[in-house]
C-alpha cells in the first residue's frame, strides 16, 4: 500500500461534466459514449444506423460496459423519430442531482452533430423560449401526458436549454434547476479540492459516480438491515478501527484501465486518509455485502491494490485520495454502480 504521485489535472469527458455541479449538488452520474462505444467497436453507430446496432450497443451497458446515466435509454426505439436524436449521438452525457429538486441531464453531442432539425420539434410543439444569460436559450412545455412526444422520451424534455456551443443541451423537469445548471457553466463556482482530486483521479473513465459533500458517508451508514445482518455490519465496521469522513468519493470504470474499477475518497485532510486506508482496504477485501450477505468479493469485486495519492491545487492547500483498485465481479461493471446507488459500501461509512 504505497503512496503515489499527485493527481493528474481535471483535462477529460468527466471534468467537463463536472464543470455543470451547481455548488450545492451531491452527486454526478456520468456516461462517456464516446469511450463505451470505441470499447466495443461501436464508434459509427448512431441513431441513423439499424436498431438491431443501437439495441447492442445498449445491451453492452449491462456487460461489459456500464452507463450510470443513459438519457431515453428506455425509449430507444422510437426516441429519434420523436425528437431527432437519441442516446447513440452523444458523446456523453451526466445526470447532475442537488439534495432537494429534480435531477437534470447534461447531454454533449458528438461533434459535427446538427442539433437544428432537433431545435425544429420544439418549435413544431409549440415550446415557450426564454433567453438566458450567456446565450442559452431554454425551450419550455407544459406537462401533457396525452402527447406521444414526452411519454416517448424522458420528462426532462419539457424544459431544456440549447447552449450557446451548439453541441449541448441541459433539461429537467423544474425549469429552475436547468437555469442553476446554466448559470453554473458561465460563472463556474469554485469545486472543493477533494471533488477536483476525484476527477482527477477518475480521468479516462467510461463512466463514473461521483458524490460531494462531508455528510457523505453518512449516506452508507447500516441502515433497516435484519438484527444479525445489522450486527454483522456493526463488528465488521468496528473491527476496521475508526474511519474518519471525507469530503467526496469517486467510482468509476474503464477498460482500458488494470484492474478496471477505482473507488476514490478524497480528504482534506491527509493524515485523516492515512488512518483510514487499513481500515477501509480490509472491509473493502474481507467485508461482507449488507444487501446479499456474501464478501464483496462475490457480489461486487475483488480488491487488487490501495493506496494513497496526493491532491494539491494551485492555491497550496493539500489533501489526499485513498483510492481501491477493484476488479468487478464477473466483468461487469454495472456491480460497482449498482453498489453506489443500492447504498450497499460498508467500506464507505464512518465511525470517527
Amino acid at each position: 500500500m504505497a503512496a503515489s504521485s499527485a493527481a493528474p489535472p481535471p483535462t477529460t469527458h468527466l471534468a467537463d461534466a463536472a464543470a455543470f455541479m451547481p455548488p450545492g449538488a451531491q452527486q454526478l452520474f456520468f456516461t462517456n459514449w464516446s469511450a463505451i462505444k470505441r470499447a466495443i467497436g461501436a464508434e459509427d453507430v448512431t441513431s441513423k444506423s439499424p436498431l438491431e446496432e443501437r439495441i447492442a450497443v445498449s445491451l453492452a451497458t449491462i456487460k461489459p460496459e456500464a452507463a450510470p446515466s443513459g438519457f431515453g435509454s428506455r425509449h430507444l426505439r422510437t426516441h429519434a423519430d420523436l425528437w431527432g436524436f437519441d442516446t447513440m449521438d452523444l458523446e456523453w452525457e451526466a445526470t447532475v442531482q442537488e439534495p432537494r429538486g429534480s435531477p437534470t441531464r447534461v447531454l454533449r453531442f458528438r461533434e459535427g452533430f446538427d442539433l437544428a432539425p432537433v431545435a425544429a420539434r420544439f418549435d413544431e410543439r409549440d415550446f415557450s423560449t426564454e433567453h438566458l444569460e450567456g446565450g442559452a436559450v431554454l425551450r419550455s412545455h407544459e406537462m401533457d401526458l396525452s402527447q406521444d412526444w414526452i411519454t416517448g422520451s424522458e420528462l426532462a424534455i419539457l424544459n431544456t436549454a440549447f447552449l450557446d456551443d451548439g453541441r449541448t443541451l441541459v433539461a429537467s423537469s423544474d425549469p429552475e434547476a436547468v437555469r442553476a445548471v446554466v448559470a453554473e457553466v458561465i460563472d463556474q463556482g469554485a469545486k472543493t479540492l477533494p471533488v477536483l482530486a476525484v476527477i482527477g483521479l477518475l480521468e479516462g473513465a467510461s463512466a463514473a459516480i461521483v458524490l460531494s459533500g462531508d455528510d457523505t458517508c453518512d449516506h452508507f451508514a447500516p441502515f433497516a438491515l435484519e438484527p444479525d445482518s445489522l450486527e454483522r455490519a456493526q463488528q465488521e465496521l468496528a473491527a476496521a478501527g475508526p474511519l474518519s469522513r471525507y469530503s467526496a468519493l469517486g467510482v468509476g470504470y474503464s477498460t482500458g484501465w488494470h484492474p478496471d474499477g477505482r473507488i476514490l475518497f478524497a480528504y482534506a485532510d491527509p493524515e485523516a486518509a492515512a488512518a483510514d486506508l487499513s481500515g477501509r482496504a480490509n472491509l473493502a477485501k474481507e467485508g461482507t455485502s449488507v444487501r446479499f450477505g456474501r464478501p464483496y468479493a462475490e457480489t461486487a469485486f475483488t480488491l487488487e491494490a490501495a493506496e494513497l495519492q496526493a491532491a494539491d491545487d494551485t492555491g497550496g492547500r493539500g489533501g489526499s485520495a485513498l483510492t481501491l483498485r477493484v476488479a468487478p465481479t464477473n466483468e461487469m461493471p454495472r456491480r460497482l454502480f449498482d453498489m453506489v446507488i443500492g447504498r450497499d459500501m460498508l467500506f464507505a461509512a464512518c465511525t470517527g
